[in-house]
């Protein structure tokens, strides 16, 4: 007698079936996703850095006497000084000279002037790349934050800052003459003090892994039973074998334990 085919072709995975093998593989979802957990908080411990954040600001310096202007052209005037500066400050001329000002040791010193210990050379990338910049045409402040694995995250965004205005003022037309930039960009709150993610990073990594976790269980549930050539229901045997089913036997181990027969 030829073998029957324990599963049928175009087999639908059912919600009913997928139930009752997470049921039974509970155990095993719960380790995968325990040890993605400590996969992922070993991960954030051993290979990702601490990032430190440092905010400042600058507010921009309009006045309609030194301008003469109406109130009106003087608001218009400090709404395009105040867009302008962020692309401004993360220019490579302003990122060169914030890595001058930094590589030459003005920030290197503690509050009684003192040396620290040197900290390591910057490049004008580093500038450009670390800083996010916002605006608020309402006050024309606008908001430069430091985020970067160096600890120093302060003394790179003063550096930043103090470039950024060095260089505004520096600015020329063809003429020689300075430009509408001059003196406009004052540092309204100096850098703070940075802040680290190294409260918080371990467990943003532990939840991201554990959530792969999940998802790398939910693949091992499906492909167990997209793989299992077994009859599930007695519809399934009913239909391939295309005879009635009479009666089920739900545990065949439990059965032959309590049989008598064959003794």
């Amino acid at each position: 007698m030829e073998e029957q085919e324990f599963k049928t072709e175009g087999e639908q995975l059912s919600l009913q079936s997928l139930f009752i093998e997470v049921k039974k593989n509970l155990l095993l979802i719960i380790v995968i996703t325990l040890l993605f957990a400590l996969a992922g908080g070993l991960y954030s411990k051993f290979f990702v850095k601490t990032k430190y954040t440092s905010r400042g600001s600058f507010i921009v310096n309009v006045s309609m006497e030194e301008s003469k202007v109406t109130e009106t052209t003087a608001y218009s005037y400090a709404v395009s000084l105040t867009n302008s500066l962020a692309p401004f400050i993360k220019t490579a001329n302003v990122g060169k000279k914030a890595a001058e000002l930094y590589n030459s040791g003005k920030y290197n010193k503690d509050a009684d002037g003192n040396l620290v210990p040197p900290v390591e050379q910057l490049k004008e990338g580093v500038f450009t790349g670390s800083l996010t910049v916002t605006t608020t045409e309402k006050n024309f402040i606008i908001t430069v934050i430091c985020t970067t694995t160096n600890p120093n995250a302060d003394k790179i965004l003063k550096a930043a800052m103090d470039a950024t205005q060095e260089v505004a003022n520096e600015l020329t037309d063809k003429d020689g003459k300075r430009t509408v930039m001059y003196n406009k960009f004052l540092q309204y709150e100096a850098p703070s003090y940075p802040s680290s993610d190294s409260s918080t990073r371990i467990y943003k990594y532990i939840l991201i892994f554990m959530l792969l976790g999940l998802v790398v269980s939910a693949v091992v549930i499906i492909l167990k039973i997209l793989f299992n050539d077994t009859y599930k229901t007695k519809e399934d045997l009913e239909r391939d074998l295309n005879v009635e089913v009479l009666a089920l036997i739900d545990d065949l181990a439990e059965v032959k334990e309590g049989s008598h027969y064959g003794r």
